[in-house]
Parts: structure tokens; sequence; C-alpha cells
């Protein structure tokens, strides 16, 4: 079934790398897992419309999560792939041609290196933390700003699971504390039915015997039993009507419960790979990569506009590069240091490799939920089918 159409949009990334130890353990892998295979069933009976409404609005609104999120991963692991391919062409250059490349780049890291000398003592940020910050200095706030509402929202959702499945779990134990009181209930009314026959027989048995009118006691009989039955009657009632309410509670909690980790899962894996592209581990430390990045780029202007054999270096590499249908020839200006050294070239493949990777992962998770969220309509479909009209109302309310 397709139900639902999915759209693409561009979105630009480069690598980074830093020492700064670890911030991110906040966002671990367990969370993730945790929240992807732990996605429940309802527990009401889906026997009104509005019941069934719900249960396929639940489903759609899944969908329209994991498809939004797939289409940002997709363009990601399209970017990756290019940068990925880029990489292996300059890896696999014939000598020759290699040679002439890595002579270019030579030409660049020295002219750099002559250039930055006597600012080379003050710099903070690494070669490729400069980079990265200079490559994106236009949407550095912006990710910044990105990164902090992001680990903000995990830190709540994390929060509102937690109260969620306490929730939950409450609700439950409710459930079964009122099925309990239905059976003391039933118990209740059998041994009060044997007691009023056991009495009952026994006054008879006793007017039979020695003549005395007894009436009067059958009569009180009759109106304790009346008003035991309406007492047990109306607690019986109360309880089913407490069960149902405490399952449509319990319904919606979970319901709210496999939205919010669904939400949570794309958020997380989201802040995770931000992290390993970035080369950071939170957005505070972003931010102080950010302001060094300011001061320092103030006199690596200076010596940039200064160094026209460096600009002609540049120009010549990238002319090189565009020979050999390389997608993206400027960014090897910054990373030239990358071309001469095969180690750090070798490094960088296997850097790309792992994001791919990652992407891969987020994009199998988002259309898993697709496909299980398909799988479970089209199921209700089969197993309702006097439904169906009124259940394809629904989708196409979300299809339109």
């Amino acid at each position: 079934m397709g139900f639902f159409r999915r759209k693409k949009k561009n979105e630009t990334e480069k690598p980074v790398n830093n020492n700064i130890p670890d911030m991110s353990e906040n966002i671990t892998d367990k969370d993730i897992d945790t929240a992807q295979e732990n996605l429940e069933d309802t527990v009401v009976k889906y026997d009104t419309p509005e019941k069934r409404r719900r249960y396929i609005e639940n489903y759609c609104e899944q969908m329209i999560e994991a498809e939004k999120r797939l289409t940002d991963v997709k363009q990601e692991y399209q970017m990756v792939n290019a940068y990925l391919s880029d990489v292996q062409i300059i890896s696999d250059l014939p000598e020759e041609e290699k040679t002439k490349v890595v002579n270019l780049a030579k030409r660049i890291v020295v002219f750099e290196n002559d250039r930055e000398e006597y600012s080379r003592a003050k710099d903070k940020l690494t070669y490729m933390q400069y980079s990265f910050l200079d490559d994106n200095k236009d949407e550095i706030k912006d990710m910044i700003k990105s990164l902090d509402e992001d680990e903000a929202y995990c830190r709540t959702v994390r929060t509102d699971m937690k109260y969620l499945e306490g929730e939950k779990m409450g609700l439950k134990m409710e459930r079964h504390e009122l099925s309990l009181r239905l059976e003391t209930l039933g118990n209740i009314s059998k041994m009060g039915i044997l007691s009023i026959l056991t009495l009952t027989f026994i006054i008879v048995m006793y007017g039979m015997t020695t003549g005395n009118n007894t009436d009067m006691m059958i009569y009180a009989i009759v109106a304790a039993s009346a008003v035991l039955v309406a007492l047990v009657f109306g607690l019986h009632r109360k309880t089913l009507y407490d069960i149902r309410y405490t399952e449509l509670k319990i319904n919606r909690a979970i319901t709210m419960l496999n939205k919010v980790k669904i939400k949570y899962v794309n958020v997380a894996s989201r802040l995770e790979y931000e992290y390993e592209k970035y080369g950071v581990k939170s957005s505070v430390q972003l931010g102080k990569m950010w302001n060094q990045y300011l001061q320092e780029n103030k006199r690596r202007e200076v010596y940039k506009r200064t160094s026209e054999k460096l600009i002609s270096a540049e120009e010549d590499l990238v002319s090189e590069l565009e020979k050999y249908n390389i997608k993206d020839p400027d960014i090897w200006i910054q990373q030239a240091y990358m071309i001469i050294s095969p180690a750090e070239l070798d490094g960088l493949l296997h850097k790309l490799e792992k994001r791919r990777q990652k992407v891969r992962v987020t994009m199998d998770y988002n259309l898993d939920v697709i496909d299980k969220s398909k799988f479970a309509i089209q199921e209700f479909i089969d197993k309702n089918r006097k439904y169906a009209r009124e259940i394809m109302k629904v989708i196409d309310e979300y299809n339109a």
C-alpha cells in the first residue's frame, strides 16, 4: 500500500574532528535501541468509529514522522556517497596523475604553513576544525541552536518516557485491582445468596416445627436481600465502568508513549550522527569552537590576503581535480594535507564509510516503521472488511 508520498530537500555537510572529552554520553545506543524495540500495541477493542479512527491515525502519524526523517537521511546518504566517491577517485589515480595532484597539494600545505607560522602558537583549533567552521560559517549559529534544541528535547523526552511508563504501569495495576474487586463481588454474591437461602430454610423449618408465625422474619430477610442485591449490583456496575475507563487511559498512555519513542529515536539518532559529523560532543563545545574560530579567523584572513602564491596553488589544485570529475574539488583546498598522506586519506575513507553506515541504519529503522505501520493498517482492514470504506476515508485525509 502506498499511503504517503515523499519529498526531497537539499542540504550540505562537511566532516570535522576534535579531541575534547566526550559529553554526549547522555545519548546512548541502548536508549535508542530500547525505544526502537518497545513500541507496543494498544489494549482497547476498536468497536466504535472513534476508536477505529484513533487506531488508523496513530499508524498514519507514525508513517508521516518516519517518512519525514527518511527524506532527510536519504539526502544525507547521497551526499556522503558523493564525498566517498571523490576520496576513492583520488586514491585510485594513476601514479603520474596522482604525483601531480600530490605536488599541488604539497604547495598548498607549504604555503599555508608559512602563512600561519606566526600565529600557530596561539591557535586553539585543529586544522580540520577550522576548515569545518570556515566552510559552514553562514550556518554555524543555526547548527548550534539546532543541536541545543535537540539535546534539550532528548532530556525532556527521556523524562516524559519515564513518566508515561510509570503512568502505564500504575494504570495496569489499577486495572488488576479492579478485576480482583469484581471477583470479590462475585464471591460475596454467591455467599450472600447461599446464606439467605440457608437462613430462609431454617426459619421455615422453625415455623413448621413450632407453629409460630415467621412471616415478619421472612419479610425482613427479603428486604435485607434486596438491599444486598442493590448494593452488590451497584458496586459491580461501577467496577465494570472503572475497568473500561482505565483501559481507555492505558490505551491513551501507550499511544502517547509509542509516539514519544519514535520521535526520541529519530532525534537521538540525528544528534548522535551530528556529533560525529561535526566532530563535537555537545552544542556547548560547538559554541566554544565557534568563538575560537571568530578570533582565529581575524588573523587568518590577513595572512590569506597576502599570499598570492597560495591562491594560485589552490586554483591549480581545483583545476587539476576537475579533470578527474571530482564532484566538489573546492573542499580539497582545506584538506590538501590529506592528499599528500595516504594514511590520512585512508582514515577519511573509513570515517565516511562509518558515517554512511549510521545513515543506513537510520534509513532502515524508518523504513521498518513505515512497513510495520502499513502492515498493521492492512491487517486491520482485512479483519474489518465491513469498515473498509470508513478506514480508507481516514487514510485519504492523510494522503490529501
